[in-house]
């Protein structure tokens, strides 16, 4: 129902207009939006792979209950990042590639979602091991999402470390500066 939903919503959010102060307010709540279904997702594999019968049976009405809440917020982040104003600092490139992967967890999150109810009604083992197959792709393709909207929201070089000659650099200008203001200390003592 929400892939169905968002399928037929997208259209009409080209004709949004991104300047009404509700639509900013949604676009500025995505980045919190997002860790509702991040968590969930990152629960829900775990979960599913410990969804056996025997001692661990009862963890599978969980996953299912887990999953519900990652589909649910993966649809709302998705047309609350819709709604995020696009800056000018940001690279084209990354900001469509966040996009892309975020809509991807989305319907795996919705597919998995769909697979774990079908596998639950009717007892079909390959229903189970299609819906692992998902949600750990799904999962992948989250950790490239996060990895997207870090770069967007702290900068491509976040995740890069800082090079030895960097720091060189800093540390010499550091240096000069603390050298120059004992030296004004020096002679306004005087």
């Amino acid at each position: 129902f929400f892939a169905l939903l968002f399928g037929v919503c997208t259209p009409f959010l080209q004709d949004l207009d991104k300047s009404s102060e509700f639509v900013q307010i949604l676009g500025n709540l995505h980045p919190l939006m997002n860790h509702l279904p991040i968590g969930a997702l990152l629960l829900a594999f775990p979960m599913q792979l410990c969804d056996r019968p025997g001692l661990f049976r009862h963890i599978g009405a969980g996953s299912t209950f887990v999953l519900w809440f990652a589909m649910i917020g993966a649809v709302f982040a998705v047309f609350a990042g819709y709604c995020a104003e696009i800056e000018k600092e940001y690279s084209r490139t990354t900001y469509d590639a966040h996009a892309t992967l975020g809509i991807l967890v989305a319907s795996g999150a919705c597919g998995s979602l769909f697979l774990k109810l079908l596998a639950r009604r009717f007892g079909e083992v390959w229903l189970h091991h299609l819906c692992s197959a998902m949600l750990f792709a799904t999962s992948l393709t989250l950790l490239f999402a996060l990895h997207t909207g870090s770069s967007l929201t702290h900068g491509e070089e976040y995740l890069k470390p800082q090079t030895t000659t960097q720091l060189d650099d800093e540390g010499d200008e550091t240096d000069a500066g603390q050298q120059q203001n004992n030296s004004e200390k020096n002679n306004t003592g005087e």
